[in-house]
């Protein structure tokens, strides 16, 4: 294989192994499509155009570090988030299950950056619990709204940013940043540099293995996710940066969304299917199991571990290693 064969060959968004195996494809007229379903999403044909790259896209796993990747792509453009936040309605979700977890762990001496803050939800709800809470993002509506709700919020690259701000927050966030990436490294290289000796960054993505996935979630497909993540790509990522890996969470499932899981999989098995009342008896035992303390019992960490009932995100906190500087107390997920 020459040189210019290998520049058109897949290789991972995480580690850029060309070492992959496709999984499944989808046309790509056909996330438009669902875009516009799902959303009211409306492209311009030259936003579309810009974004083409194969009539149909792959779905590949690493043979690496098991990322989940889609190729060819061409992450989402500025003029892509333009059209898409201004025409699909709730496409900033201003409470995110991540922000709470976070929050618990900041004090009031704490410098955080969240970067690509969106309209600065995050920083809203940090800014009274810490000594300075400031955000950064590259989509100028963004900011503008962000700016007006009272949030100290920058338009600017992480790239840019980490350039003049160098190991000067004990707290740095990516929220639901890095599946939109075609390169992470740089991303997270840079995010990373701006936290200080003994800081930490956290970072979430949507889980894979999240229990009521659909194949066919059009914000799940480029151009607006490139990758898709499990817990072995975040452990890949720690070491990448030689940061201390602190753990990783996953957002829990609440109980009717435990319930609708159930339904799906572990009450159909347990009833035989020529069975004439088997609909009756799930729908029956799944209210049972709203009632406490089965309720209690769902929706332990233990039963959703072992049913595999996780919730949207994942969530892992990634240490610098302690210096001049260090925290007082390492915050942890």
């Amino acid at each position: 294989m020459n040189q210019s064969d290998r520049a058109f060959e897949p290789r991972c968004p995480l580690c850029s192994s060309s070492d992959s195996a496709s999984l499944r494809c989808v046309q790509y007229n056909d996330i438009w499509s669902w875009l516009e379903q799902e959303w009211g999403a409306q492209f311009s044909q030259s936003t579309i155009d810009q974004h083409y790259r194969s009539d149909q896209l792959d779905l590949r796993a690493c043979g690496e570090c098991g990322m989940h990747f889609w190729y060819p792509v061409v992450a989402g453009s500025p003029a892509f988030y333009s059209e898409l936040t201004s025409s699909a309605a709730g496409y900033y979700n201003e409470e995110k299950w991540e922000f709470e977890a976070v929050k618990q762990a900041l004090q009031s001496h704490f410098s955080v950056l969240d970067i690509a803050c969106g309209s600065g939800a995050f920083i809203r709800a940090a800014q009274d619990k810490v000594q300075l809470a400031i955000g950064i993002d590259t989509n100028p509506a963004a900011v503008k709204k962000a700016a007006q709700s009272g949030a100290r919020v920058y338009e600017t690259t992480v790239a840019d940013f980490s350039e003049t701000h160098r190991e000067q927050f004990d707290v740095v966030t990516a929220f639901q940043v890095l599946e939109h990436l075609d390169e992470i490294m740089p991303f997270v290289e840079d995010a990373y540099r701006c936290v200080a000796p003994g800081g930490v960054l956290y970072v979430s993505v949507p889980n894979r293995q999240r229990r009521l996935r659909s194949e066919f979630e059009a914000l799940d497909h480029p151009p607006h996710h490139i990758t898709k993540w499990g817990s072995e790509q975040l452990y890949a990522l720690a070491n990448q940066l030689g940061a201390e890996l602190l753990g990783i969470e996953y957002e829990k499932m609440d109980d009717r969304q435990i319930i609708s899981a159930l339904r799906q999989r572990e009450l159909p098995a347990l009833l035989p299917e020529r069975l004439p009342v088997r609909d009756l008896l799930i729908k029956a035992l799944s209210k049972l199991l709203l009632i406490p303390p089965l309720s209690m019992l769902m929706s332990s960490n233990f039963m959703q571990q072992r049913n595999g009932l996780y919730g949207h995100t994942v969530l892992a906190g990634l240490r610098k290693r302690p210096g001049d500087g260090a925290l007082d107390k390492v915050p942890g997920v």
